[in-house]
């Protein structure tokens, strides 16, 4: 199969994003992956299930839950009752919002069908993750559709086509999607995608509707993941040209922009009130969580622990187009390099920066900036450089796929090197060495053989 697009044939959208979607739906059928919420998946939606259910944001019954479901005996920071006499929870309320539909919609499975729930808690069944899964995934999904409409706007529809199969299967999208998708990356993808989108195609809507639109965006990103909120660098740019031409209208956009954006914000709000006793403030957390002083940058880029470019090399191939697109396009690739050069140091300072699960998953969101990186190199018209990179490009898939499932089989940590993965107790490394990779790829092969020909 060729990566590289062929302009001598005309792709159809449809049919490629029908292919992903079954691509997707058969690896989930065929690995089968642990769809339980727990860790950060559970406490977004303990908003949910604690509003429904409880008609409260009283965590009490959830914590307790949690902990007797993982078997936690010793205290920890969620035990501690706040001001108001609540629960704390720092994470963002933004999951829920988007997660209350499929919430919904599996009540009604369950009433319809009749699940018998022998849970100790309702509202935690297998059906409650699997549509919270899907629903995520679904948000994943509409996120490669903007990226694919955002390319549209500056490359033709093969190399746009081919970059969005190139972003997704040869980066931890693909694993989050099938393993973690009840975490808030896709869903972060998919509005930050769209953020960018809308910014940079200003005669898609008309002025007014662009800003009441970055406004929104600006407020759900930050409801998603707190770390969004430097999505205001991209607007500076936006702001300051249209003060330029234009004062009075300048007043009036950004109005209305930070009025959308405070009406979006305000159920973050109200639930900090809520559980905290103030509108504004910093979420308490179980732990000193950001380092500014001390950015772990080249750990962070090139580290067995998740290291960004080491896991997925096609972001620092989609780096190099980047910077190649800067000297064509400055004022429009800048900003976007500033972006993502802040969202980097952010990511940095976090005091467990290897957390990756597959990679470096906080910098999945910003898939659409890689994408536009990817399509530049595409685009270029060098003699065997197609070539070049469908050899690459199939093999970044191929290593991708094959890490993917040596996780997925516990031969790998999620963590930290040279340690004993606590599930199987079988000795293993967050990054293979290229001798233990070639032997867990045979094993895959010989695996997927005897499948295939069981006799």
């Amino acid at each position: 199969m060729t990566i590289w697009p062929n302009p001598q044939i005309r792709k159809r959208p449809f049919l490629v994003f029908l292919i992903m979607a079954f691509t997707i739906g058969g690896l989930i059928y065929i690995l089968q992956p642990n769809w339980t919420l727990r860790s950060d998946s559970f406490n977004y939606y303990v908003y949910v299930r604690s509003l429904m259910k409880d008609h409260d944001l009283n965590f009490a019954n959830e914590g307790s839950f949690f902990k007797n479901k993982f078997h936690q005996t010793s205290p920890s920071f969620y035990d501690i009752k706040t001001s108001t006499g609540y629960y704390p929870n720092p994470f963002p309320v933004g999951v829920a919002i988007f997660e209350t539909p499929w919430y919904l919609l599996a009540e009604g499975y369950i009433n319809i069908s009749r699940y018998a729930d022998h849970n100790s808690l309702s509202g935690f069944t297998v059906i409650h993750d699997t549509f919270i899964n899907f629903g995520n995934i679904f948000y994943g999904f509409l996120g490669l559709i903007v990226v694919y409409k955002f390319l549209r706007l500056y490359f033709n529809e093969s190399v746009s086509l081919a970059t969005i199969f190139s972003i997704f299967f040869a980066t931890p999208l693909i694993y989050m999607t099938i393993y973690e998708a009840a975490w808030s990356h896709l869903l972060s993808f998919f509005l930050v995608s769209s953020f960018i989108y809308f910014c940079t195609a200003p005669n898609k809507v008309p002025d007014h509707v662009r800003y009441i639109l970055i406004g929104c965006l600006i407020g759900l990103c930050f409801m998603v993941r707190w770390q969004n909120i430097l999505l205001l660098i991209l607007v500076v740019p936006i702001l300051f040209q249209l003060f330029s031409n234009n004062k009075q209208n300048f007043i009036k956009y950004f109005a209305v922009l930070v009025i959308s954006l405070f009406i979006t914000i305000s159920p973050q709000l109200i639930a900090w009130r809520i559980l905290y006793g103030a509108y504004l403030l910093k979420p308490p957390s179980n732990t000193n969580f950001v380092y500014l002083q001390n950015p772990q940058i080249i750990p962070f880029l090139f580290s067995l622990r998740h290291g960004m470019f080491l896991w997925t090399p096609i972001y620092l191939l989609s780096l190099i187009g980047i910077c190649y697109l800067a000297k064509k396009k400055p004022r429009f690739v800048l900003p976007l390099i500033i972006f993502l050069g802040a969202e980097l140091y952010i990511n940095t300072s976090i005091n467990d920066w290897w957390s990756g699960y597959f990679g470096s998953r906080r910098m999945l969101d910003y898939s659409i900036i890689y994408a536009l990186g990817i399509a530049s190199i595409m685009q270029l018209k060098i003699k065997y450089l197609k070539y070049f990179w469908n050899c690459v490009l199939f093999m970044l898939i191929a290593i991708n796929f094959l890490l993917i499932l040596q996780v997925a089989r516990g031969w790998l940590t999620l963590s930290e090197p040279h340690k004993t993965h606590p599930i199987n107790q079988v000795s293993g490394t967050s990054f293979p060495t290229p001798k233990q990779f070639l032997l867990n790829s045979q094993r895959i092969v010989k695996a997927v053989y005897r499948v295939i020909n069981p006799f």
